[in-house]
């Protein structure tokens, strides 16, 4: 008999259970040749004595084995390797004998507007463009959650497809917290779960975009939105952003001499300038899409976290989903792994999302959704948001406080109401290539906002997020900065 002792090496302290690492020890001695086919292995009782662990534990390991197909088990003759071991060979096709390429055998089109996502430069600290603090994100509850729900028997039954517009619970969840949070008239026909708000831009533009149509968007704007609508084929028009928001006279003008398809706004802490659209412009805006029917993507990814205690309503508060496509985030509550978010529109547009869905990724995740939805019921989302809140508010005021201290000869930006990031415009004289790979060497990222000022080239501006640092974290980062400037 072979030296199972020695052969088989059970770690009690490792968190793979031991009837599995039986598993794992007997496949491989089967797999290397050890144990060939028709060998009896030891009885049950045998083998735990000589491994130290309950026979039980030897028969479930067996069983396991015997359901992998690397055993049968002969009534009353005992445990054997099996006869057809489930070991996959392949057959190489027979060919002429030619100098493989590496090269790939088809041809490849390039997308003409998306670019690459930036690869996540490594560094002891990161001014980011306004991420929430993954520190923070309410794991144990969340971990809880989809812990018990995928437990319950009845879950089972959810483990198929399901609804394209994604699963109802959260969706009935999201209803009511729309409703209670930012003023939203909707129901369930008027939302649609997304794995976040860019997969909602991109779903929105496919469902509404066709090319050559005209979509306005703002000089300094998302450039992923930007990207997104370009790549569906349409033409954007630019028109300035302000301390106000979206200029709406260069709009009306623009209403005026050509047919508009769209409109993508930001109406709290818009990207990247985090300026918030005054409630005149608001309905202004309002009454021009009305007057020339188009369609106002409306994207407020982070309303949540507001400083001051009476926000300004989203626009889709006050339209009935006439003209209004109102988009948000759930990842920028918990944390941006966790990929779910929101769209709520009319009916009928949500009902062509959801055709489409099916060929983009069918549904959802929907143990993640129902996990979501629960901590919506049980209130701890919401307690979340407060204490991150809190939080981020007191990390805002002291990126103020500290810019103002060591940069405020340098740079011009005006205190956001809201958001995660603080829109920074820097002298003419700094070189803000060069400081920011400067301040990579010393353990700082910062974009040098070549990405945000695209439209503005002679903009020598970034965002400097401020909520996933600690304000010990942020005054280390800002003296970096200041030690890191580069003058041209």
């Amino acid at each position: 008999m072979l030296p199972y002792k020695n052969l088989i090496q059970i770690d009690r302290t490792h968190a793979t259970a031991i009837y599995l690492q039986i598993v794992e020890a007997f496949t491989k001695l089967i797999q290397q040749g050890k144990l060939s086919a028709g060998t009896k292995l030891p009885g049950s009782r045998a083998l735990g004595s000589l491994l130290e662990v309950h026979r039980n534990t030897i028969t479930v390991a067996y069983e396991e084995l015997s359901a992998q197909g690397w055993v049968e088990v002969v009534p009353q003759k005992g445990v054997f390797v099996h006869q057809k071991i489930p070991i996959l060979k392949g057959q190489e096709l027979a060919g002429k004998d030619e100098q493989k390429s590496t090269k790939v055998g088809y041809a490849i089109g390039t997308s003409t507007f998306v670019e690459a996502a930036a690869p996540v430069v490594a560094s002891y600290l990161r001014f980011d463009d306004g991420a929430p603090d993954v520190r923070l994100a309410p794991l144990k509850a969340l971990g809880r959650a989809y812990r018990s729900i995928i437990q319950r028997p009845s879950f089972r039954r959810g483990l198929g497809y399901g609804p394209t517009l994604g699963g109802l619970e959260l969706r009935k969840e999201l209803v009511q917290h729309l409703q209670a949070t930012r003023g939203l008239s909707l129901d369930l026909y008027n939302l649609l779960i997304s794995r976040g708000s860019i997969m909602g831009i991109y779903m929105v533009a496919k469902a509404l975009i066709k090319p050559k149509d005209l979509v306005v968007v703002g000089k300094l704007n998302y450039n992923t939105a930007n990207m997104i609508f370009q790549e569906q084929g349409a033409n954007l028009a630019y028109i300035d952003v302000d301390e106000e928001g979206i200029v709406i006279e260069q709009l009306e003008i623009l209403c005026q001499q050509q047919q508009i398809r769209a409109i993508y706004v930001a109406s709290h802490h818009h990207h990247p300038t985090t300026v918030t659209l005054s409630a005149d412009r608001r309905l202004k805006l309002l009454d021009l899409a009305e007057q020339y029917h188009f369609a106002i993507i409306e994207d407020d990814y982070d309303y949540d976290f507001h400083y001051q205690r009476n926000p300004i309503l989203p626009l889709a508060s006050i339209d009935q989903w006439r003209h209004v496509i109102y988009i948000g985030s759930v990842s920028k509550v918990i944390a941006p792994a966790f990929r779910v978010g929101f769209v709520a529109a009319h009916p009928d547009l949500i009902q062509e999302m959801g055709v489409l869905r099916r060929i983009i990724d069918r549904q959802g995740d929907f143990p993640l959704e129902k996990a979501i939805a629960e901590l919506f019921q049980t209130g701890e989302i919401q307690r979340h948001i407060r204490k991150s809140l809190r939080i981020y508010h007191q990390r805002r005021d002291r990126l103020d406080d500290l810019l103002q201290t060591y940069l405020a000869d340098v740079v011009h930006y005006e205190k956001p109401n809201g958001g995660m990031a603080i829109w920074t415009v820097f002298d003419a004289s700094i070189d803000l290539q060069a400081s920011a790979q400067k301040a990579l060497k010393k353990g700082l990222f910062f974009s040098s906002g070549e990405s945000y000022t695209a439209n503005i080239p002679s903009l020598k501006a970034t965002l400097l997020g401020f909520a996933s640092m600690t304000v010990d974290e942020l005054e280390e980062a800002v003296l970096m900065l200041k030690k890191s400037i580069v003058l041209i």
